[in-house]
C-alpha cells in the first residue's frame, strides 16, 4: 500500500510581513500553523501561530510593530529555549501576495498547511485528503505559478515530511531522515 502524499510548495514570500522578514534577518526562521480560519461579519480570517528562532527580543518588538501595523492586534509574544512565539490574526483581503491569497483556496481540499519560512522564502507543506487530488492539485498549481511568472517548487512528498532549509526534508515518520531537491 502505497504512503499518503502531502504537497509542498516553495515561493517567494513578498507581500508577507512574516517573509519579509526573514529576508532582512537571514539567522531568523519561521514556523508557523494557520490554527484556524473564520467568517466574521462576512469577512474570512486567519488565526496564525508563528516560532521564530535566532531573533532577539529587539527585532521581535520590531516585528510584533510591523505585525499590528498591518494586521492589527498581536498576542503577546512569548520566549523560551526554542526561540518567540506570537499569534496574531489576519484578514483574507489584508494578505498582499498573490501566491498565499491563491493558496489559502485550496484550504477546503488540504486543511490547515503547516509553513517555514526563511530568507524571504515560503514553503508550505499541507496534507492531501487523497494522493490523486494532490497530484492533480500540484499540476494545477505548477501551472498557475508559471502563468505569472513566479518561480516556486511544487511537489508531492510523503506525507509526515517537514522541509528543514531550502533543500532537505525530515520525516516524522521512521525511515531516512531527509531527502535534498525540494
Amino acid at each position: 500500500m502505497a504512503s499518503a502524499e502531502a504537497i509542498l510548495i516553495r515561493f517567494p514570500g513578498t507581500g508577507l510581513v512574516l517573509a519579509e522578514f526573514t529576508a532582512a534577518h537571514p539567522l531568523c526562521t519561521v514556523e508557523a500553523t494557520l490554527e484556524s480560519a473564520r467568517l466574521e461579519g462576512g469577512r474570512a480570517s486567519l488565526s496564525v501561530r508563528a516560532n521564530l528562532r535566532g531573533v532577539e527580543e529587539s527585532q521581535i518588538k520590531r516585528l510584533v510593530g510591523d505585525l499590528c501595523a498591518r494586521y492589527g492586534p498581536v498576542g503577546d509574544a512569548g520566549h523560551d529555549s526554542d526561540g518567540w512565539t506570537i499569534r496574531f490574526s489576519v484578514g483574507f483581503h489584508e494578505i498582499e501576495s498573490e501566491a498565499a491569497r491563491y493558496l489559502l483556496g485550496f484550504q477546503t481540499e488540504f486543511g490547515l498547511p503547516w509553513l517555514r519560512i526563511e530568507k524571504g522564502t515560503v514553503t508550505v507543506v499541507a496534507a492531501n485528503t487523497t494522493d490523486a487530488l494532490g497530484r492533480g492539485r500540484a499540476d494545477d498549481i505548477r501551472a498557475w505559478f508559471r502563468e505569472r511568472g513566479i518561480p516556486a517548487t511544487i511537489a508531492t512528498v510523503p506525507a509526515g515530511l517537514r522541509p528543514l532549509a531550502a533543500g532537505s526534508v525530515a520525516s516524522d515518520s521512521a525511515g531516512p531522515s531527509g531527502t535534498s531537491g525540494w
